[in-house]
Formats: structure tokens, sequence, C-alpha cells
């Protein structure tokens, strides 16, 4: 998929949210998390790369399913089921897309949904969507992946 311009309002540095346009948010729910740093080091250098080209905006959620698929989890979108929890950035930089599209790899699909963030705003996020067969892998019932890697440690 390409990338659009989103202009749904943007974060100002002080956390209060302007009109402006921006290149685009991303919103992140597994090894890109900002808080998943931690727990897992596979994916410090995509992360890195993120961090530099755009900038943390705040909590969200997603309404869909986690799945965990190894060290790493599978989102699948889904309308009425339980919140995926993510955070959101805001991209700077669009360039930082093809990179994190070989970093995900063919089993996900980037598209552009819309997310929620704790205060109850809601924006277009890119989100990575698992594309492939789900079936025996299991589910984390709590869709938060940074809590199921701690308890896996």
């Amino acid at each position: 998929m390409t990338s659009t311009n989103c202009t749904t309002p943007a974060a100002a540095p002080n956390g209060a949210r302007s009109d402006g346009p921006v290149t685009g948010r991303l919103f992140v729910y597994g090894s890109l998390r900002s808080d998943a740093q931690a727990w897992t080091r596979r994916a410090a250098r995509p992360f890195a790369q993120l961090a530099a080209a755009a900038g943390l905006e705040a909590p969200a959620s997603i309404a869909g399913r986690l799945h965990a698929v190894s060290w790493y989890p599978a989102l699948v979108l889904a309308r009425g089921a339980q919140r995926v929890r993510g955070e959101v950035w805001r991209i700077n930089d669009p360039a930082i897309l093809p990179v994190l599209d070989a970093f995900e790899g063919e089993d996900y699909v980037r598209e552009q949904r819309s997310v929620r963030f704790d205060d109850g705003f809601r924006a277009t996020a890119f989100v990575y969507r698992y594309a492939a067969p789900l079936e025996g892998v299991p589910l984390i019932p709590s869709g938060d992946y940074v809590d199921w890697i701690r308890s896996q440690t």
C-alpha cells in the first residue's frame, strides 16, 4: 500500500491537538511499541529507525484480536471485538514506511484504520494487520502485547 496524507488533528508539542496536516500516523501494538523495547531486542533497529522518523503521540487502541505468533504478535481487525492496546506515532518522514514494510514482512498488510486515543479522540492511522492463517495460534486475551511479553519472561 502507498502512504497518503492524513489531515486529522495532530498533537502539538505541548500535547494539545492542532488542526494542521500531518504526513500520517502509525499505530503500533507489538515489538515496535516504545514500552516493549526492554523485552524485544529483535526489533531494536527498526524501533530506532521509527523513533528517528516519527514522534510518539499517545497511547491508543484499535478494535481487534491479538495472537501470539512467536516473539511478535499478529493483529486481526474485527468490529465489536476487544480493544488491542498500542500507541500512535506521528510520521515526520514517510520514507520510514517502506523500512517498516520490510521489517513486518509478507504476512502483514499496511492499511489505514481508525484508532481511539485513551482520551476518546479518534484518528486515522496506518496499522499492520496479519494476513496469514492463524489456525492454532494462541490468542493474547488481554489484547496487550507488553503485558503478554512480560508474563512470558
